[in-house]
């Protein structure tokens, strides 16, 4: 049950890793005439590559260390802490879709 839990994780954490770093492009990359949101999009950067590091860092390099070294801690613990990351990840990249699909 434990490998099951821990391909769970390995695939929540590479979603919301795949997910932060089309964010994080697609900030760094926007455009705006209004200096506001120029920072808007600045601190969504942020959160993205916060949000990347974290899958990183909680989620796949425990599954690639030795899980022995107690360093971390438990597979189902990472995978539920995991999960706010990860909607917010998705949430940010469904509005981002949805805005290019409007602008077409």
């Amino acid at each position: 049950m434990e490998k099951l839990w821990e391909a769970c994780l390995v695939l929540q954490q590479s979603v919301t890793a795949v997910a932060s770093t089309f964010n994080a492009l697609y900030f760094l990359r926007y455009s705006s005439k209004y200096e506001r949101r120029r920072w808007g999009a600045f601190a969504l950067v942020l959160v993205s590559l916060a949000l990347l590091f974290q899958s990183i860092y909680f989620g796949l390099l425990p599954c690639l260390a030795m899980p022995e070294a107690g360093l971390f801690p438990g597979t189902e613990a990472r995978f539920a802490v995991g999960l706010l990351p990860l909607g917010a990840s998705l949430l940010i990249t469904v509005f981002i879709l949805k805005r290019r699909k409007r602008r077409r």
